[in-house]
């Protein structure tokens, strides 16, 4: 779609179509072009300049509904029939395509286009959008008093979307369909011009984004009467690209940043979520205060440069990680297809490129925002999937069970529940261990099969949670490891008990390490029974590590 999508762009940039046709392109410069609000009661309007060939108005009357028109400047005549009608998008929203708005005739008059009320609404939701908008003929044709050259051939008028939303605005404000209390003339006129300033007062650097130049060589730029080095680290706006990785552990967005290195959005297993920017070896951030600012596209000049805030770059290869609240405002100004830059007021000369010793300058990090709404969606995804719980949290489980039970509670279940998700998603898990206790309370044939039926209950909901029954390893003990005294109520709860443990190899070995300095012990016990002593405890470790004495 991209490849089909450039194409594209790049054939109504330059005009060219299909056949020998000649074809004319008229459009608006990106930085120069403009809309501008006309407000005098009972007409509102908007009016865009199309060089070389007229203009294209919105017009509303009051009484009289919405129009919308181009207009000739009686040089050009739009032949005769019918004209199609795209929405572009913006250059850097690569994954969108050209949509089909509709088809309008073309009548011979110094307005030869003009919509209908649905049309016009179409047309000034994509323009708001950001999206430029294409009128298309099938033909031109030539006459005595027009000043195309000679023979049939396609014709293209684009309007252009940069500074219409906020003259849009006023002009909703004109007509009505926008309240502002007491807003006067001077006062719109101010608005609109420092909406308009947003572009002119970062134009260079707005255009090194737009454009993909900065990538990572430093540029000079003069500032008060002194000179000072500046480097811009951005990925092409065309290029640019958010990807999205996944397991049961960890969710991740990264964002390759050529020539510096990669911006990085991770929620793992039990952790915080954290958003990072990682430097690679040639280039360091220097360490301190960083500002974090929106940078929006030129062509969006009523939305403001905002600041979000500062964080403390430290040294090393990961030098920005930004805390929670700031991670909110990042992804939400991402989202709404915003830049976000991260500048270093000042550059040290230790390890930076093109940075020369004598002279200290400005560092800047730009995110591009495009693709990244489509890769969060999946990395939200990932977080409604993730384990939020760590092998420590179910290395062990010990359920308890109540006297005379008739199977696993509610709350067995869930836990059980919780152990078998981890260990169906962590390849690490090599087994199961199950041990089964009981307490006192019967024959001691009696207590052997209560135990064997806990462990039966255990085994039989893991298997039924996607456990192999080759990685269960599950045995009952009867009344004869007890945790607590069988003389009272409480002491029995508690050794009515299964304890459920993850085997995995560090597990095995440690285990193995523990058995053999138990055997030693009892080796020692044998040989010099008044020197030394297995307590119960020791013995039930034993048991529930599988370490039975033989």
């Amino acid at each position: 779609m991209v490849n089909r999508w450039c194409r594209y762009f790049v054939w109504s940039a330059l005009g060219l179509f299909a056949g020998n046709a000649a074809a004319q392109l008229f459009k608006a410069d990106l930085l120069a072009s403009e809309w501008k609000a006309v407000s005098s009661a009972p007409v509102c309007s908007i009016v865009h300049t199309i060089p070389a060939f007229g203009k294209a108005v919105f017009t509303h009357r009051v009484g009289g509904g919405e129009l919308f028109y181009i207009e000739s400047a009686n040089k050009i005549l739009v032949s005769l029939g019918e004209v199609k009608i795209e929405a572009l998008p913006p250059p850097w929203r690569a994954d969108y395509s050209p949509l089909d708005i509709g088809t309008v005739l073309a009548v011979v008059d110094n307005q030869p286009i003009k919509l209908s009320s649905s049309q016009v609404k179409r047309l000034l939701e994509y323009l708001e959008k950001g999206f430029n908008v294409a009128f298309t003929t099938q033909q031109s044709i030539t006459g005595n008093r027009y000043n195309l050259a000679n023979g049939l051939g396609s014709m293209r008028i684009v309007l252009e979307a940069k500074n219409f939303e906020p003259a849009y605005k006023l002009y909703q404000i004109c007509t009505g369909e926008v309240t502002a209390a007491s807003v006067g003339k001077r006062e719109k006129d101010i608005a609109l011009e420092k909406m308009m300033g947003y572009v002119k007062r970062d134009a260079a650097l707005y255009s090194a984004a737009i454009n993909g130049a900065a990538t990572g060589s430093a540029s000079a730029k003069e500032y008060g009467g002194g000179q000072f080095k500046e480097q811009i680290f951005s990925a092409d706006s065309m290029s640019a690209d958010w990807k999205s990785s996944s397991s049961a552990f960890a969710c991740s967005l990264t964002h390759s940043i050529p020539g510096f290195g990669e911006a990085r959005l991770l929620r793992k297993s039990g952790n915080d979520e954290i958003f990072s920017i990682e430097s690679n070896a040639k280039n360091i951030f220097p360490a301190g205060n960083t500002r974090i600012d929106t940078l929006p596209f030129a062509w969006r000049t009523a939305v403001t440069p905002i600041n979000i805030g500062t964080v403390l770059s430290v040294e090393g290869a990961t030098p920005i990680v930004l805390k929670s609240t700031n991670i909110a405002q990042v992804v939400a100004q991402l989202s709404s297809d915003v830049k976000v830059m991260f500048t270093s007021l000042h550059i040290t000369d230790k390890n930076m490129n093109n940075i020369s010793k004598a002279n200290n300058g400005t560092l800047r990090v730009v995110l591009e925002p495009r693709n990244f709404a489509a890769a969060y969606k999946s990395y939200q995804r990932c977080l409604g999937e993730l384990i939020h719980y760590t092998f420590a949290d179910v290395a062990r489980l010990l359920l308890g069970f109540p006297e005379k039970s008739q199977g696993l509670t509610a709350a067995n279940k869930a836990e059980l529940t919780r152990v078998a998700r981890y260990i169906n998603a962590d390849k690490k898990i090599l087994g199961v261990l199950v041990d089964a206790h009981s307490d006192n309370a019967e024959a001691s044939p009696i207590n052997e099969a209560t135990s064997k039926q806990y462990a039966d209950w255990v085994s039989n909901y893991l298997m039924a949670q996607g456990i192999s029954a080759e990685k269960i390893t599950a045995r009952s003990h009867g009344e004869k490891f007890p945790v607590a005294t069988n003389k009272t109520d409480q002491g029995r709860a508690k050794n009515r008990r299964v304890t459920v443990r993850l085997d995995t190899e560090d597990t095995r070995l440690e285990r193995a390490k523990n058995a053999a300095e138990r055997k030693a012990a009892l080796e020692a016990q044998r040989l010099n029974p008044d020197k030394t002593k297995v307590t119960p405890d020791d013995i039930n470790e034993m048991v529930e590590g599988l370490d039975l004495i033989p």
